[in-house]
């Protein structure tokens, strides 16, 4: 049986430079510092429920602790409530990586500049109490899809 991860799609960031940070968020995100980074590639949507049950059928890797709730346990929904590891090991079992924080914000930003993002322009008026199915929300300028308020994501570092 073939994997379900086949249905991934990347997208090819092109290497460059970019400004990371917020100058109006928490300390850690400040100060705003220019970050080169060579091309990567990015899976263009978080991993849903459907992928990661593969992953646990596969590996016999621990279950997320949500899968049986409702309003986060739909198949095209996003996984939520994975460690690190967990997310980390399910990379490596699809043949890739989790970006780099960097990598994900230069993703997310797609050429923007300026806090508020990625929505480039204004955010969603929907505030959302369970995650929406994946790829239902409108992508970035690079056609990456769910990147802010659907849920957390793991990064490298």
């Amino acid at each position: 049986m073939g994997r379900i991860i086949s249905l991934v799609h990347f997208v090819t960031v092109r290497a460059g430079a970019f400004l990371m940070g917020n100058p109006n968020g928490p300390p850690a995100e400040r100060p705003v510092h220019e970050v080169w980074l060579a091309a990567f590639s990015i899976a263009d949507a978080p991993v849903t429920n459907a992928e990661f049950a593969e992953f646990v059928a596969a590996t016999g890797a621990t279950p997320p602790p949500f899968r049986d709730s409702p309003g986060f346990a739909a198949p095209d929904q996003p996984v939520v409530g994975v460690t690190w590891a967990d997310a980390a090991a399910y990379a490596a079992w699809a043949g890739a990586r989790l970006p780099t924080e960097a990598e994900w914000e230069k993703a997310a930003r797609a050429g923007a500049t300026g806090a508020g993002l990625p929505w480039h322009g204004t955010p969603p008026a929907d505030r959302y109490t369970h995650p929406p199915r994946v790829r239902t929300t409108p992508s970035n300028p690079l056609g990456l899809y769910d990147l802010s308020g659907v849920c957390h994501e793991w990064c490298a570092d």
